[in-house]
């Protein structure tokens, strides 16, 4: 695939796209008419993987957060993307939103929500459900999962692609480029599309995932306001939706496409919850958040490499692992993403740009939204907990945000953020 500019348009190469295409229908296809057995499928090669890759998934984190760090403070951080006198192609706030906004999707949303009341029932560490420590570990996790270590998954490809793109100037974004200086010529042939096609199956992965979590949620929201009856067609009306306003602004380009979204996002994002930390419980959400980064601090290096090889609870397989899967998936096409929209910066800002942006806008979120949906919890106000046990995970985040003043109009927007987020994803 080639994409040096907005005006070129975009080339697709039929030596990657037509095998990926293949894969993907001939494992899909099955997946959707074998339902059951698919499941049981998936769910034996997920508890495979996790259990016995686990420890490399959790060192390769660190290993990536290491080599980036090294990296950005080292001579290499100061080698430009693009000429030396060269300017950033974007200011400073719409290029910190579109990496965050291109990088995140409704996930973040629904998850700021869910995963906090998640790790209320089932903290790890044989902590008691319900209780303080289990209140202080839900409202922390979050934000280890969602802060430096993911986000350096994100942009380990970031020095190898912008090195393509900007010094070598090679107008291909194919990601086994990024494999030239070991493999050479080889990625000239067979070995590379094979490279390629993996990419984009993990990609397509990691996108069904996310989509998989974000469509029921909207779907539902937008069965409540318009009276619709829940079933597939309102969420393939959903995902067609989507379909149209991503294809809208990969036609608009960068500039005019995921560059608006994004700045819509964040703007609406300040609103909403700029509103929730004013309206809501304000001073519960600003100390909790204090005492969960000194929690995050305190027990990082614990929590990045715990696998649990005594209690064998499966907890860590289920969350820290899978989320490191899960972002590695989107490691091809978020760090070409982020090399691509940094012309005129040092690897050293996009490297800190990325890490630090990413992490604060993930803590915003989770601190802000987790720390209400557990004060609703604990202060007794409102029952997430039974909530999403009986009512599910769709219905979860409009019943917490339904529980501020003006519930139907922050609803909408945060109904609306969900759906620019996927789409900017």
């Amino acid at each position: 695939m080639t994409a040096s500019s907005d005006k070129k348009g975009l080339n697709l190469d039929l030596k990657v796209s037509i095998p990926a295409m293949l894969v993907l229908l001939a494992i899909s296809i099955p997946l959707a008419i074998y339902q059951e057995g698919a499941q049981a499928v998936i769910s034996s090669v997920f508890g495979f993987a996790t259990a016995n890759l686990g420890w490399a998934f959790d060192m390769f984190a660190i290993f990536a957060m290491i080599l980036l760090l090294y990296i950005a403070f080292t001579r290499y951080g100061d080698i430009k993307f693009g000429s030396a006198d060269e300017k950033p192609e974007y200011n400073t706030f719409s290029w910190a939103a579109m990496l965050f906004a291109g990088g995140i999707g409704a996930g973040i949303m629904i998850w700021s929500i869910m995963e906090p009341i998640y790790y209320l029932q089932g903290p790890p560490l044989g902590i008691e459900p319900f209780s303080q420590s289990a209140y202080e570990w839900a409202a922390m996790l979050p934000l280890f999962h969602w802060g430096v270590s993911a986000w350096a998954l994100y942009a380990l490809g970031v020095p190898a692609i912008g090195y393509i793109i900007f010094i070598r100037k090679l107008d291909c974004v194919r990601v086994s480029e990024a494999a030239r200086g070991v493999l050479g010529n080889l990625v000239d042939g067979w070995l590379g599309r094979v490279i390629d096609v993996l990419m984009v199956f993990g990609i397509v992965g990691a996108i069904a995932s996310s989509l998989g979590v974000a469509a029921p949620m909207i779907s539902h929201a937008v069965g409540q306001w318009l009276g619709l009856e829940q079933g597939i067609g309102l969420k393939i009306a959903v995902m067609t939706a989507w379909t149209a306003l991503f294809g809208f602004s990969v036609w608009r380009g960068l500039a005019k496409g995921i560059k608006l979204l994004s700045d819509i996002n964040m703007v609406i994002a300040f609103i909403l919850f700029g509103f929730i930390l004013l309206v809501g419980p304000t001073m519960w959400i600003i100390d909790n958040f204090t005492t969960s980064m000194g929690m995050l601090l305190d027990n990082f290096f614990r929590i990045s490499l715990y696998t649990d090889p005594v209690g064998k609870s499966g907890w860590p397989q289920s969350w820290t692992i899978f989320y490191w899967a899960w972002w590695l998936c989107y490691l091809p096409v978020m760090s070409t993403f982020f090399a691509r929209i940094s012309r005129g910066r040092t690897l050293r800002q996009v490297i800190v740009g990325t890490l630090s942006f990413g992490s604060l806008g993930c803590w915003l979120f989770m601190g802000i939204s987790g720390g209400f949906a557990l004060w609703l919890q604990k202060s007794g106000t409102f029952d997430v907990a039974a909530v999403m046990k009986e009512q599910g995970t769709e219905a979860l985040c409009m019943a917490v945000m339904s529980q501020l003043p003006f519930g139907g109009f922050f609803t909408f927007l945060f109904v609306a953020l969900c759906f620019i987020f996927v789409a900017t994803t």
